[in-house]
């Protein structure tokens, strides 16, 4: 279908003149929500090409990009499509188009950070909370988020930008998956840096890590499918999580990683630092990890204990999910001045408490009867 005046209006609200017939395609839920995604898609090359920001070679060359794709999701309940991110790309396929994959899995991991962690995009100097998004057939494979200087049609404004770069190494549907999660992480999920190993910024290796997880899940469930995430499958992400997820809730549940480990600025640091949000994401309801997120209110991973003590005392019980693979073992739980119910006592050590998990609902509570 084509654009509707609501849409279009929605568009104009946000500076966007559309470019010639704009087909709309809407994501459709499984769960018997209302559909609220939909990829819009140029039919024809943009009049005007769009210079992307950054310049390359000697030169100082900006790729240009002919080919626009908008991300546009219902967040208001008068039915308005709020612009969430434009793909741009050098190139438009009729079938297998990759900035259509990349706007559709952008879109379901927007949906994902909303509903899940209540978390929505970045806003520009501007107040509009949209993502750019560059799929360049140049430049050394992988992809780099920033924020940094950009254009509105002639207004300057720091933008929320992501280049992938190298399109024709852009194949295999387990590691195209990966590299939208991390840098969709960096543009989205609160920051935690000052790291000299790996990366300066924790959120791009959280991202992939948390989304890759959770996409297993929805998969397992029938929730959504292969095409909603670049084309992979239950299948590869279930060794990709048992070598890269697992055995950091592992650790972290066998030994909450201490301040002095939190403070260390290798890729040692930032393993302890994904380890406890990984774990933090899997043990604790939505809500709560979401609320975890939020209180952190630094940019230091030594904040980010005491972020999930303060969003557990919120309520006055919260039940806690045991992972496959710590059932029947003996775990850490953080608990900060709450307690616990359902298991036996091990110790108890800086805010958190060692049970044995067993059958019964463990539940940590703040309020004594």
């Amino acid at each position: 279908m084509f654009l509707s005046a609501l849409t279009l209006a929605g568009l104009l609200l946000q500076g966007q003149q559309p470019d010639g017939p704009i087909r709309v395609d809407t994501l459709l839920t499984r769960d018997g929500s209302q559909a609220r995604l939909f990829i819009e898609r140029n039919e024809t090359p943009m009049l005007q090409p769009k210079k992307g920001p950054k310049r390359f070679g000697e030169n100082k060359v900006q790729f240009e990009f002919e080919w626009l794709t908008r991300g546009t999701v219902i967040v208001h309940t008068n039915g308005q499509h709020d612009l969430r991110m434009r793909v741009y790309s050098q190139e438009r396929k009729p079938e297998n188009d990759a900035a259509h994959a990349v706007t559709r899995m952008m879109l379901r991991l927007w949906d994902m950070n909303y509903r899940r962690v209540h978390l929505d995009q970045p806003p520009n100097s501007l107040g509009y909370q949209i993502l750019n998004v560059f799929i360049t057939w140049g430049g050394k494979a992988g992809g780099e988020q920033f924020f940094g200087p950009d254009f509105e049609g002639k207004t300057r404004v720091t933008a929320n930008t992501i280049y992938f770069y190298d399109l024709a190494s852009f194949t295999d549907p387990l590691e195209m998956a990966r590299e939208v999660a991390h840098e969709y992480g960096h543009a989205t999920l609160p920051p935690i840096g000052g790291y000299k190993e790996r990366e300066d910024w924790a959120n791009g290796y959280l991202g992939e890590k948390l989304y890759l997880t959770w996409i297993r899940d929805v998969l397992a469930q029938g929730l959504l499918l292969p095409e909603d995430f670049m084309g992979v499958k239950k299948e590869q992400l279930d060794p990709w999580i048992a070598a890269n997820v697992d055995p950091l809730v592992l650790k972290t549940a066998e030994k909450p990683p201490t301040m002095g480990t939190l403070a260390d600025r290798t890729a040692k640091g930032m393993d302890a630092y994904l380890g406890l949000a990984l774990y933090a994401a899997q043990i604790l309801p939505e809500n709560v990890f979401a609320r975890s997120l939020k209180l952190t209110g630094s940019q230091n991973a030594r904040d980010y204990p005491g972020a999930i003590f303060l969003a557990l005392e919120e309520p006055d019980e919260v039940p806690i999910t045991i992972p496959d693979i710590l059932k029947g073992k003996a775990i850490w739980l953080p608990t900060g001045k709450g307690f616990v119910t359902g298991a036996k006592v091990l110790a108890i050590e800086n805010g958190w408490t060692k049970v044995q998990t067993g059958s019964d609902p463990i539940v940590i509570r703040t309020k004594r009867v």
